[in-house]
């Protein structure tokens, strides 16, 4: 991780760096904007679960965890490893307002954090692997009052069967098998289903050298217009009128 963050930050541009309008608009007013307000309830929520020493037995159907690689693990653990942080919720929050998306599709609950700051300002559909967490999650979406279409099982199965027959595609987030076979077979429905000016973000796409090749692969598929390396996260816009290019950012 450690040279792959090297790698990154060598090739990586600023605003100078940019000469694409769309991507410099981008970066001004998405990725470099202000940090806005946290919700105090579910930040409430995540510094209980950050206590909870209750044991979770995860179904894990992707590639694990680096950090608590056994199935048996602690919520307090998954909500410190799984949970995206503030950063990434919020800028995820900004993404979806700046771009006026109204329907989100949220591959991987875990918990509900994340999914929750996305149905303050959305409709959320969210699918979910292992059980227990779903249900977890689904606790959190009941104490905070939020409506979420939440599905629970394996994406192999969920999206072949599903993702057609979805009423609108506006943006997907993609946190769940971090394997190289999975997330091309993945992206793949994805992209087969996204309508034009949708987005997706691929998140840890420098998780391992795998998730590395896979998403050096994406970035050549000839349906992304525009695709975008923040590190931490992955994002590709499908958008007609748009010359293709590739952008790694600071």
């Amino acid at each position: 991780m450690a040279g792959a963050y090297v790698r990154y930050w060598l090739k990586s541009k600023t605003a100078h760096g940019i000469h694409s309008p769309f991507v410099y608009d981008f970066y001004q007013n998405v990725w470099k904007a202000p940090q806005g307000e946290v919700d105090e309830a579910i930040e409430r929520i995540r510094q209980r679960t950050r206590q909870d020493p209750q044991q979770i037995l995860v179904t894990d159907l992707g590639a694990g965890s680096t950090h608590t690689p056994e199935r048996l693990r602690s919520l307090a653990a998954i909500t410190q490893y799984s949970a995206k942080s503030i950063f990434w919720v919020q800028f995820m929050t900004r993404l979806v307002q700046y771009y006026g998306f109204h329907q989100v599709l949220d591959l991987g609950t875990s918990i509900g954090l994340t999914t929750s700051y996305l149905a303050r300002i959305a409709e959320v559909t969210t699918v979910e692997g292992c059980p227990t967490l779903a249900a977890i999650a689904q606790d959190h979406f009941e104490e905070l009052n939020l409506t979420v279409a939440q599905h629970v099982g394996n994406l192999d199965e969920w999206l072949p069967e599903h993702l057609p027959n979805l009423p609108s595609l506006e943006v997907v987030i993609l946190d769940a098998n971090h394997q190289y076979e999975p997330t091309l077979q993945y992206v793949d429905l994805i992209l087969e289903n996204l309508p034009p000016y949708g987005c997706l973000l691929v998140d840890d796409i420098h998780w391992s050298k795998a998730m590395e090749k896979a998403w050096n692969k994406i970035t050549q598929d000839e349906r992304v217009s525009v695709s975008i390396d923040l590190f931490g996260m992955g994002i590709l816009f499908v958008r007609p009128d748009q010359a293709k290019e590739h952008f790694i950012l600071r």
